[in-house]
């Protein structure tokens, strides 16, 4: 099942002899190991067999200080996991903002909202998803809210559709604008009309053929996709057909935005 020997191995090893000389190979191997992999599968190991203070510091340290984001990010996760209280969510909130790759980031963030799902988590949320420099990450905040606040965050969607610099971030956002309104706003947004990524650009028109197709799995008639279409442009405050840079274009000059 596992594709790495000696991953393999060091799991074994846990289950057969989970001793104290077993756990300092371990603790060696998450740290020494020049296999990602391996180091990701001795924290894992640790994390389930030895869950105690010193394999948390050990885990809060590499969720810092390991070369790979990949293995901060399991680092991230098992602390969430195994010991979800104050320490932790402190260090996630760093991470979130601080670890150099956008994916750690990220992934802080959705730990936070899982976990700690409160209104300081939402607010952090809101600043990453306007502050972050990586569209991903900033989209990954939109995400987020939308799974756990969405009625309150409309307002912050529709900000982020018309003022994100990138069209991931401004798709995720237009996508949960759309699912407040009906099925058909949810899928219309998304290019495999899937309601995740990847997503249109809100700027741009929609094409006839994608609006046709996005109702039909939405299972409206085509006797009324016209009536939905401008209800759901209405909604927008855009006319879908056309694409939301018309209005980004008549409110720049202002600093107030369409509602």
């Amino acid at each position: 099942e596992n594709e790495n020997p000696r991953s393999a191995a060091l799991q074994a090893l846990a289950k057969t002899w989970p001793d104290e000389t077993t756990r300092s190979l371990l603790a060696q191997r998450a740290i020494d190991d020049e296999n990602e992999d391996n180091r990701s599968a001795a924290l894992q190991v640790l994390a389930k067999t030895w869950p105690d203070e010193n394999t948390r510091n050990l885990l809060a340290q590499r969720a810092i200080d390991d070369e790979s984001q990949y293995l901060r990010i399991a680092a991230l996760q098992a602390l969430a996991k195994t010991w979800p209280d104050e320490n932790t969510r402190n260090l996630l909130a760093q991470r979130a903002i601080d670890d150099e790759n956008p994916n750690p980031r990220s992934a802080a963030l959705q730990a936070l909202a899982k976990t700690w799902p409160d209104e300081n988590t939402r607010n952090l949320l809101a600043q990453r998803a306007i502050d972050d420099e990586d569209g991903n990450t900033r989209s990954a905040a939109l995400q987020a809210l939308a799974k756990t606040w969405p009625d309150e965050t409309r307002d912050l969607f529709l900000q982020r559709v018309l003022k994100d610099p990138d069209k991931s971030p401004r798709g995720a956002a237009w996508t949960a604008l759309g699912k407040l309104h009906s099925e058909f706003g949810r899928l219309l947004p998304t290019q495999d009309l899937d309601g995740i990524g990847p997503y249109l650009d809100p700027l741009e028109p929609v094409s006839s053929d994608h609006i046709e197709a996005a109702a039909k799995k939405a299972g409206i008639p085509s006797e009324d996709i016209d009536t939905q279409v401008t209800a759901l442009s209405a909604y927008f405050g855009w006319d879908i057909r056309v694409g939301a840079k018309t209005i980004v274009k008549v409110s720049a000059p202002t600093t107030q935005e369409n509602p």
